[in-house]
């Protein structure tokens, strides 16, 4: 779903804030005035349930980054307690809700109909001005239900797929509860850390305006920091890659901005993953320094050659159509001055080793293969108190953690994947790099990057100091006393028969 139309309201994490009590006792007491006289009679405790995911959802959006509107569906049709791809509460209570907020003039309301979408909401009146009233801080958040973190999709054409239930065979049964309690896990640590940016307001407003203008990326809510495991085209053994984290919605060429406890970090990722592991598969390895979209045209520029874009977008495509409906676009075949068929013929003939592989589209069952990876290494650094933030194939973690990074993806990429891996880390940046694709300098593992709070983004003035500083009053006490051998629980929740 795209920013113009918002998230759905259930889609947010719950927010535990001490603000947003009183106006969730407004609202349940205004339901529960106005159904004096009929014979609905709202059930207390689900109705105080549903309005607290709702406001928070309005708070969410209001304080997000391009964000504002939250999607509201008012069709019967919408809800259900039991189809998992619909909003998990009651249709009667949500449109009491509704009715309610805006009868007090709390949320301004565009209408849904089938061009538009569903309905939408934003934060209006006497609820605007408490949100204005806040400064923008950090806020605890209640853990997601560990029934939530763990989804399975069909895909049913190019732009629709659809939520299936979950095997309930005992073998699967085993892999899906270990991988939830793990999950579960990681949240209750990812949430009690402080992820923000070291940026001035003024970046700020041209990372919303760029959002804005990408139907494909949701707004960044500094509040979005759990994560869920999402698995494809109705197998756990396809796909399984993390989503829901808020730096997953940031452009690239933001994230070297990204602090975590106010210390700088630095983003480390796997090269060309899906093809060395699908190499590694075969019993091959590429070799350092190699590149796999180099596939020996004449006059190959390395890196800067401008037909290496086009290449790496038909390769990438290619391992991902199962179908093999894929055709190269026509400007981007006049670009590299081949056509589909030609290009194809080049690609193959260069990776022979996995030709079979390449065109039978597996690219999902090798992004299972590193979502392995990239669940080892979560859990293997939040069991060291070491914070982590995945992004498929790569991490996000304070500089002085980059050792520590770099052991546990070596072991990751070993145990699950059989390959010595090749990486590329992206160091932090300035102010002065701000927006740039490409900066002059890399990351030297033995610079010493201050733990202190001193970027320049981190003044008196910006939205993102009040964040940290709110952080730091309410700083939560983290239990780092987990005894249990480190990777003890990630081969029950990692491992499953391939083969069944």
């Amino acid at each position: 779903m795209s920013y113009r139309d918002g998230n759905r309201f259930d889609w947010f994490d719950t927010l535990d804030a001490g603000f947003i009590s009183p106006l969730v006792e407004t609202v349940v007491n205004d339901i529960l005035s106005a159904s004096e006289p009929s014979n609905y009679k709202p059930k207390t405790d689900k109705t105080r349930t549903l309005v607290k995911v709702v406001i928070s959802s309005l708070y969410a959006a209001y304080s997000s980054l391009s964000g504002g509107w939250v999607s509201f569906p008012k069709s019967r049709s919408a809800y259900s307690t039991k189809d998992p791809n619909k909003v998990p509460y009651s249709y009667r209570e949500a449109i009491k809700v509704h009715e309610s907020l805006e009868k007090l003039g709390w949320i301004k309301v565009l209408k849904g109909n089938e061009q538009n979408g569903y309905t939408r909401i934003s934060a209006a009146g006497h609820l605007k001005q408490v949100f204005e009233e806040q400064e923008f801080q950090w806020l605890p958040v209640e853990l997601k239900p560990k029934d939530q973190l763990v989804e399975l999709y069909e895909k049913l054409s190019k732009n629709k797929r659809i939520r299936l239930e979950l095997p309930t065979n005992p073998e699967y049964t085993s892999f899906v509860e270990s991988t939830q309690d793990a999950l579960h896990q990681y949240n209750a640590f990812i949430t009690q850390q402080c992820i923000c940016l070291d940026l001035t307001d003024d970046h700020l407003k041209q990372i919303a305006e760029s959002i804005s203008k990408d139907t494909n990326r949701d707004p960044v809510c500094f509040y979005s920091t759990q994560l869920r495991r999402i698995f494809s085209r109705g197998s756990l053994q396809q796909g399984g890659r993390f989503y829901g984290g808020w730096w997953q919605q940031l452009p690239e060429k933001y994230r070297a901005h990204i602090t975590i406890n106010g210390e700088k970090t630095v983003e480390v990722d796997f090269s060309s993953v899906a093809f060395t592991i699908l190499y590694a598969a075969r019993g091959y390895y590429i070799e350092d320094g190699s590149d796999p979209y180099d596939i020996g045209l004449s006059d190959w520029q390395g890196k800067d050659d401008t037909r290496r874009k086009v290449i790496k977008v038909f390769m990438n495509a290619m391992i991902n159509d199962d179908k093999g409906t894929y055709r190269l676009p026509a400007d981007l075949q006049a670009k590299i001055g081949m056509s589909h068929q030609q290009l194809k013929t080049e690609v193959l003939r260069q990776h022979s080793a996995i030709a079979d592989d390449l065109v039978a589209g597996k690219g999902l069952w090798a992004q299972f293969k590193d979502s392995q990876i990239a669940f080892s290494v979560m859990e293997s650094l939040a069991q060291q108190g070491i914070p982590v933030l995945p992004i498929h194939d790569s991490f996000i973690v304070r500089c002085r953690d980059y050792g520590k990074l770099f052991t546990e993806m070596f072991i990751g990429a070993v145990i699950y994947c059989n390959f010595i891996h090749q990486t590329d880390a992206n160091p932090p940046r300035s102010l002065s790099e701000f927006g740039l694709k490409d900066v002059d300098h890399e990351f030297n593992k033995h610079t010493h990057y201050s733990t202190e709070v001193i970027g320049e983004g981190f003044s008196n003035q910006t939205r993102m100091n009040q964040f940290y500083l709110s952080w730091l009053r309410q700083r939560p006490a983290i239990d780092h006393n987990d005894k249990e051998p480190r990777l003890s629980r990630l081969v029950s929740a990692n491992n499953h028969n391939e083969n069944d």
